[in-house]
């Protein structure tokens, strides 16, 4: 289990990304703002239910942000661009929609996995 640091660093760095407010992220998750900014500096212990609408408000699940290992951090997916594409809002939102689908497979791999059941190329 990751310490409280970690998950709060987790959490915030998720936000962060989304571009997303503690004070948007606090009441999506039910959580006071200054519950929220507690548990990202690692100053409070988040419970289950909280981890739950964090995921929820963060777009992710209570077993990524409480996982040893989460599965964002694994896949490090990264996009190297070789052409001049547009850097705008709309490209930047299909890569990140691309991003999610991959990381959407590969957890619907390990649960079948998980399951004796494999994913084989055919």
């Amino acid at each position: 289990m990751p310490t409280p640091i970690e998950i709060g660093t987790r959490v915030r760095t998720l936000r962060e990304n989304l571009g997303l407010s503690q004070r948007k992220v606090a009441r999506d998750s039910m959580i006071s703002q200054a519950g929220l900014s507690r548990i990202e500096n690692g100053d409070r212990v988040a419970t289950g239910a909280e981890l739950f609408h964090l995921g929820q408000a963060l777009g992710t699940s209570l077993s990524e942000l409480a996982s040893e290992s989460p599965l964002r951090e694994r896949v490090g997916v990264g996009m190297r661009l070789k052409h001049d594409i547009p850097q705008d809002d709309a490209t930047l939102q299909q890569i990140a929609a691309v991003r999610e689908r991959l990381i959407s497979l590969m957890e619907a791999d390990a649960v079948l996995r998980e399951q004796g059941i494999g994913i084989h190329r055919v």
